[in-house]
């Protein structure tokens, strides 16, 4: 073995320089070939207590939470309806345009007719179908059932909403010919 091993030393290249033994080449330990599913099992049993506690405790608290918001937020009860104040059709602008070609109107000729023009204005319609002289009979009315109800309690209180519908036509919101009349609260009954 003694020679064999001063063989290996003494072995030299055609140049006279000593040739070493071959070495193994270094092995690099690449994580996609060193995957173990075994451990990778185990770490998950270890965990799964930890990972469905933090699951469970979330799932509670959350459902807990909802219950509670539930118990003291107030049922809110609506009630609306949609009041058509303009003809959908374009005759009422017709008639008129009719009557100035008779001459019956002087004002503007038929070029300056817009049939989609509004001729009502809403934001009025509005303030007047909320004022004190339209709203005092129907607040008597109510106050038959509901004594606790004026119109300082309809107006004020935001219960009682007034406005102009909209709608979404073409990716664009567009006023319709329509207002709601819109009352929300926590008593059904009312």
């Amino acid at each position: 073995m003694e020679t064999n091993r001063n063989s290996q030393l003494s072995a030299t290249d055609s140049n006279g320089r000593f040739l070493m033994p071959p070495q193994p080449a270094p092995t690099v330990e690449n994580d996609e070939e060193t995957f173990d599913l075994g451990r990778l099992g185990s770490v998950v049993r270890r965990r799964i207590g930890l990972v469905s506690g933090v699951a469970l405790g979330t799932i509670a608290a959350g459902t807990g939470l909802l219950f509670f918001m539930d118990e003291t937020t107030p049922a809110q009860y609506a009630g609306k309806f949609q009041i058509l104040v303009e003809p959908v059709t374009a005759e009422d602008k017709l008639a008129k345009l009719s009557t100035q070609a008779q001459g019956g109107e002087t004002q503007g000729g038929p070029q300056q007719i817009d049939v989609e023009q509004s001729s009502l204005d809403y934001e009025t319609q509005i303030l007047v179908l909320q004022s004190r002289k339209l709203m005092d009979p129907v607040v008597k009315e109510i106050q038959k059932k509901y004594p606790h109800i004026t119109y300082e309690f309809l107006i004020g209180s935001g219960k009682l909403s007034v406005s102009r519908v909209s709608a979404m036509v073409n990716r664009t919101r567009q006023e319709t010919k329509m207002i709601e009349v819109w009352y929300q609260d926590s008593d059904p009954e009312q």
